[in-house]
């Protein structure tokens, strides 16, 4: 949130901001289930992914991850998100999909590298970037890479 100091000031057992502190947090979670809320309302779905674009999210991995490990746990889960001139992407996914032969890591580093954007991470959470407009292409891209994935399933 940005207010780093005052993070630093609890972490000292400093009581002197806990209010303020108690506000921030309860303002993060306000908006947070704001953007979840916009998410559901604009999800699209894909055979192997459910996915979402809008515009300048505030906590994109974080309702992200909400969304796959509470609401749509059955598919890996996109959030694209308009920045300036760009989109930035935050995937994630869940344990029983990493299991089954997910890795977030390899499709996002895959469907980016098609459309002339970066991306990785980890299996289970991962980010990239793409140019503006190259957003079907990549869903594309990422959807038949995950499908792979999960077709093949867990390798022991």
């Amino acid at each position: 949130m940005k207010e780093t100091g005052l993070a630093l000031t609890l972490c000292m057992r400093d009581t002197a901001f806990l209010a303020q502190c108690r506000k921030i947090n309860q303002d993060y979670k306000a908006r947070t289930l704001s953007e979840v809320r916009k998410v559901q309302a604009s999800l699209q779905e894909t055979e192997n992914i459910r996915y979402v674009l809008l515009d300048e999210m505030d906590a994109a991995g974080v309702v992200s991850g909400l969304c796959v490990r509470y609401l749509y746990t059955d598919r890996p889960m996109i959030v694209m998100n308009r920045v300036e001139d760009m989109i930035k992407i935050s995937a994630r996914g869940n344990r029983l999909l990493v299991f089954n032969g997910l890795d977030l890591s390899v499709a996002l580093k895959e469907g980016a590298g098609k459309v002339g954007g970066n991306g990785g991470g980890h299996s289970v959470a991962s980010g990239a970037s793409i140019p503006l407009g190259a957003e079907e292409e990549f869903i594309r891209n990422v959807d038949a890479v995950v499908g792979q994935q999960l077709s093949e399933g867990h390798k022991v």
